[in-house]
């Protein structure tokens, strides 16, 4: 038996565990919501095993969305007919199919006879076990009863990586998960640039990646350490409260002012982050208060247009492309009244026209130079406070092989294990 647990969502494993469906890398517990189907301009069903795809202008992103798990194909007859209902009974040509889901236990996944990659399976069962807390889960770990956790108390991680007897594996991928805080630019006092970059000055990110027991790292921008483009050379906002009072003066606000930061309450990482800034925006005058929510109610708050001021989130990069994040999160072009991924409402008009620009680039290095100018001044406009990037680990048996994190989601594929005992 392989069993695996990954991030708030344990996994349970027969026999060998391989394929390239994985939960684990995905850390948004809640929050999804059903989209209707579509028409698309420039898409063209050419016969079974054939789409054509016509672009309006060149993406060189194009090729790793269709590559990534946010664009598989899905069967339209089967998605029209089951409509919100094919979240939970989905058909796709994955190595394995959805057998049983008990909503708030487990799901259970088989083999799927049908897949292109059937040759390739070796476990005859997976079962996702739900709601196992941290504790339970590293108890399981230390008896055997799972080969692969990916959430991971600091504690037990330390104590791993100090015990020179340990039999548990760590692998780690540093720096590979953004996290921030959002001010929304559509709402007062965060319409004013000298505000935001005020707040960006306020905060101790070394503290921060400390109490965070250094598993992650101090951010300068909102691009992932480990995708293309990552600039380590961005202009720094030092911590430096005199200078943040200053500039909340040279805004209209010498007094500082009152806002709510929203969090989500089942997150630590990003309870401990609101903690500790709410105390570094009290020392420039700052009064803020916590408004503890679950993470679904949180989503929907935040993407809804001008109607929450702050926030404490994070970001997982699908691909090894700077695109992915900074568009996705930053591009003012995105703006929609709900349901909107810019959650900062962040929208500058030359950066956007640097947007377009750098989509349509063909040349590989001139696109990253304007990605990297893109990200330089969405820093100078410092719609987030860029906290740190958050290293991702996971704790394997000895006896799995061939398991390997990725800085991407889905973090970790099992094409390529097996267990060797």
């Amino acid at each position: 038996m392989v069993t695996y647990v990954p991030s708030a969502v344990p996994l349970r494993f027969k026999r060998l565990a391989n394929g390239s469906w994985n939960p684990g890398a995905v850390g948004f517990p809640g929050g999804g919501r059903w989209i209707e189907p579509l028409g698309i301009d420039g898409l063209r069903v050419v016969d079974p095993l054939t789409l054509d795809v016509q672009l309006d202008r060149p993406d060189l992103q194009l090729v790793k969305v269709f590559a990534s798990p946010i664009a598989h194909i899905v069967p339209v007859d089967e998605a029209k007919r089951l409509g919100a209902a094919f979240g939970t009974r989905p058909v796709g040509t994955g190595p394995f199919a959805l057998h049983e889901w008990r909503r708030g236990h487990r799901i259970v996944f088989k083999p799927n006879p049908h897949s292109f990659q059937k040759d390739r399976v070796h476990a005859d069962r997976i079962e996702v076990l739900v709601n196992v807390d941290v504790v339970t889960q590293m108890m399981m770990m230390e008896r055997g009863e799972l080969e692969i956790q990916t959430d991971i108390s600091s504690l037990d991680l330390l104590r791993l990586q100090r015990d020179s007897r340990r039999i548990l594996q760590v692998q780690t991928v540093p720096g590979s998960g953004p996290n921030f805080v959002v001010m929304n630019c559509e709402l007062p006092p965060f319409t004013n640039r000298t505000v935001r970059q005020a707040m960006n000055h306020s905060v101790n990110k070394l503290a921060i990646v400390q109490a965070l027991s250094r598993r992650a790292v101090p951010a300068r921008g909102p691009l992932p350490m480990n995708v293309t483009g990552y600039n380590p050379d961005l202009p720094e906002y030092a911590y430096d409260p005199q200078k943040a009072r200053a500039l909340l003066a040279e805004a209209g606000f010498p007094n500082g002012f009152d806002t709510v930061l929203w969090v989500g309450r089942t997150i630590p990482v990003c309870m401990k982050i609101a903690l500790m800034v709410q105390q570094n925006f009290a020392d420039i005058g700052v009064r803020v208060e916590l408004k503890e929510v679950d993470y679904s109610t949180l989503v929907d708050a935040v993407q809804r247009r001008r109607n929450v001021p702050m926030s404490v989130d994070f970001w997982g990069a699908s691909f090894d492309d700077p695109k992915d994040t900074l568009d996705t999160l930053l591009n003012g072009e995105n703006i929609t009244d709900v349901g909107c991924m810019n959650t900062a409402f962040y929208s500058n008009q030359d950066v956007q026209a640097l947007f377009r620009q750098a989509s349509a680039e063909r040349d590989s290095n001139q696109r990253i130079r304007l990605y990297q100018d893109i990200e330089t001044r969405i820093v100078n406009d410092a719609p987030l406070i860029f906290i740190c990037h958050q290293n991702n680990d996971h704790i394997l048996q000895p006896w799995l092989r061939g398991y390997k994190l990725r800085p991407f989601w889905p973090s970790a594929r099992l094409e390529n294990v097996w267990l060797e005992r």
